[in-house]
């Protein structure tokens, strides 16, 4: 039988036209498809035609077979692509999460120690305040309809919010970390670590921000800084030493005593630096006091790095740990010699008071730091006296600032007297003394010195003809307990010697919490008391006085009062206390005067009516004068003709100006100050109490 190979069917039905022979040779046949035999049929009409059907169904079934291997061919090449691509983006993955676990370790790892983070927040890109935690939720007082917000709401209690912004967006854009330190208060400090949080392509979708409190650690990194200043600038030539005694570090003013630099002195023991023949018995001495833990003082002789023999008063105090083993020693040199000397004479200039010469504020706050490192170190209590005269200005204001000065250093003598030779007197500055014990027992201690104080400082002066008397207000606070530094205890000392002046005067209070608020309360007084000025709040009552004898109305006495536009009509007792120490009294005093005057054109007629004479107290000056003469006043009182005299005195003072005017009109007495105003109408009879 002949066979034929022939191609598939068309696909048009209908179409007459016969199939396209094959090839007969099956070399020549088509490769259809791997693995399958070419499709071989019977030559005839009838065999073609009933092979084609079947040719059809197998040639379709073929054709899919070989779309299916393409299309798994395709499968497996993209199969593997993916797992390639899925290696790498795990491996992307786990460099993100270790990015962003070194970036949490950095930030809770910056500080030493084991310090944590206090609050965390997630900002997003846009700027907006994200998911934080409660501790973030406390620190910036932010609620959790926060959420969604700008991050202003976060930054609004920063102190440096501007580049604090900054460098949120620097995180953004650059995809770093950044660590910066900011303050949110005078004392509060935060470390602020912002995370950069990346996306499955490294983009930064986030920022994590961590918080961490610094405040102690840069309050002592702050408190070491200003310790190490105060030993580097100060005018007394200092070093540290190991406890070996090898020295460790000295200050300018050593090498300027000694002519050693820091660096040739630094690892040689302090015995090479002793001179003479005593040297050795000395520094057995010295040795044993440091040794049993206290300071010991003394002269010795050193040798300079040019060969010569300084006499130095030297100061070595032991440092401890805080298991009070010594750890180091500090030492401190005077040059005895050279104290006579100009630079000396300068230099004690600087750290004391030139009219007392008692330690200034410059140098008492030195002494203060050193004596309180002290009692931190060794554990033990350290008490602050601030000593305030009363009635002060008054002395000064009548007698002259020659008198207050020789009262004040015959104050600052009594004080001196009156302590321990440990303890620190200094003067503040105008009537203000500070007296620090560097080492208490009890309260018992500054109590007993402040009343030794008080009864010193109470007794009469004798100044040049003139016997005066003030007394002593004093505030005590106590380290630790009122004040953990030295701005503090003295604050609080202060406070409590403001109390110790609205309890009466000459006594001693020491600090409680509560006398804060009775401060503010003074302090609110005050404030009104000044704008009451500016305002002239203030009215006059008049009081008749009558004569006993016949029953009538013979005079009035103006009474000062303050209308004030919240608490009503205040009487002088409550605030002329407060005026006097802010200095308003003077003011006060004018302002009396002035309305008195406008108010006695009224009075003048009605007291010359009823046959008395208009009488004013407290004239200073020439201007008070003339106004009142033209109100027809008609007797006057005050400094501007005489100060308060004697019973001899003003009798001499009488004869001598019997006939003729005690003042004239071309000009004012010289010397007059002021005194508080009163104004009355009185008797036309002369009266030895006037």
């Amino acid at each position: 039988m002949q066979r034929h190979t022939i191609s598939p069917p068309s696909r048009h039905h209908g179409n007459s036209t016969a199939p396209e022979a094959l090839p007969a040779n099956r070399s020549q046949q088509p490769n259809l498809g791997s693995g399958l035999p070419p499709f071989e049929l019977q030559a005839g009409p009838h065999a073609i035609h009933g092979r084609e059907k079947s040719y059809s169904r197998s040639y379709i079934q073929f054709r899919r077979q070989g779309e299916l291997q393409a299309l798994n061919k395709e499968l497996q090449a993209a199969t593997s692509d993916l797992r390639e691509a899925n290696r790498k983006l795990g491996q992307r993955v786990l460099e993100l999460e270790r990015r962003n676990r070194e970036s949490a370790h950095q930030a809770n790892g910056y500080l030493p120690g084991n310090d944590r983070s206090i609050g965390s927040i997630i900002i997003d890109p846009h700027l907006r305040i994200g998911v934080f935690n409660p501790g973030c939720a406390r620190l910036f007082r932010l609620r959790p309809e926060d959420v969604g917000q700008p991050v202003d709401r976060l930054t609004r209690t920063i102190w440096d919010r501007d580049e604090f912004l900054s460098d949120i967006l620097a995180a953004f854009q650059n995809g770093l970390p950044i660590t910066r330190e900011t303050r949110r208060g005078r004392e509060s400090w935060l470390l602020a670590h912002l995370a950069p949080a990346y996306d499955l392509k490294g983009r930064v979708e986030a920022l994590i921000v961590y918080f961490s409190d610094i405040s102690p650690f840069k309050q002592e990194q702050e408190r070491n800084r200003l310790l190490a200043r105060m030993f580097q600038e100060s005018n007394e030539a200092q070093l540290i030493t190991g406890a070996d005694g090898r020295i460790m570090g000295s200050n300018d003013s050593f090498s300027q005593l000694t002519g050693y630099t820091g660096e040739e002195i630094v690892g040689r023991t302090t015995r090479r630096l002793l001179a003479g023949q005593k040297s050795k018995e000395l520094f057995a001495t010295l040795a044993e006091a440091l040794r049993s833990g206290n300071p010991w003082q003394g002269e010795l002789h050193i040798r300079n790095k040019d060969g010569n023999v300084l006499s130095t008063w030297t100061t070595a105090t032991p440092l401890r740990d805080e298991r009070r083993k010594t750890i180091n020693y500090t030492a401190t040199l005077l040059d005895v010699a050279a104290r006579a000397g100009r630079e000396q004479d300068n230099e004690y200039r600087a750290n004391h008071d030139a009219l007392t010469g008692l330690l200034n504020r410059f140098s008492l706050m030195q002494r203060l730091a050193q004596s309180l490192e002290q009692a931190r170190s060794d554990e033990h209590h350290f008490a602050v006296l601030f000593i305030d005269l009363d009635r002060f200005k008054e002395i000064n204001d009548s007698l002259g600032h020659h008198m207050g000065d020789l009262l004040l250093v015959e104050v600052a003598a009594r004080l001196v007297a009156a302590v321990r030779a440990s303890d620190i007197v200094a003067r503040l500055g105008g009537d203000e003394f500070v007296v620090a014990m560097p080492h208490i027992r009890s309260a018992i201690d500054p109590a007993f010195l402040a009343d030794k104080i008080r009864r010193a400082i109470s007794q009469p002066f004798l100044l040049e003809g003139h016997e005066l008397l003030t007394t002593p207000s004093i505030g005590i606070s106590v380290f630790p307990d009122d004040g953990g530094n030295v701005e503090e205890l003295l604050k609080n000392a202060d406070t409590a010697m403001y109390h110790a002046k609205s309890r009466g005067r000459n006594n001693y209070q020491f600090f409680m919490r509560e006398m804060h608020a009775i401060t503010r309360e003074r302090l609110l007084l005050e404030h009104d008391l000044r704008l009451a000025v500016e305002r002239n709040e203030f009215i006059l009552h008049f009081q008749p006085q009558i004569d006993l004898a016949t029953g009538l109305v013979i005079g009035v006495k103006a009474m000062l009062r303050w209308r004030h536009p919240l608490r009503g009509i205040i009487t002088p007792d409550r605030f002329i206390s407060t005026a006097d120490a802010s200095g308003l009294i003077l003011r006060i005093d004018h302002l009396s005067l002035e309305m008195a005057c406008r108010q006695l054109a009224a009075t003048i007629s009605l007291a010359h009516s009823i046959g008395t004479q208009v009488a004013a107290k407290g004239i200073e000056a020439e201007a008070q004068l003339n106004l009142l003469a033209a109100q027809r006043c008609d007797v006057g009182q005050g400094y501007l003709f005489s100060r308060p005299l004697a019973a001899d005195r003003i009798v001499e003072f009488i004869r001598r100006h019997a006939g003729r005017a005690v003042w004239e009109r071309n000009g004012t007495p010289p010397g007059m100050v002021a005194a508080p105003f009163l104004a009355e109408t009185a008797p036309a009879t002369f009266s030895s109490g006037e």
